[in-house]
């Protein structure tokens, strides 16, 4: 929409970094419920 391409030059970064923080919140996730699942 021609709202997002005015509002994309400054928060871009800003939704790649939120998008990194939540891929690693997932791993850690994913981390843990495997070791839960070995643990068992």
């Amino acid at each position: 929409s021609p709202e997002e391409s005015e509002a994309e030059t400054g928060d871009e970064e800003a939704v790649d970094e939120e998008q990194y923080v939540n891929d690693a919140e997932l791993d850690a996730i994913l981390d843990s419920a495997i070791e839960d699942i070995d643990i068992k």
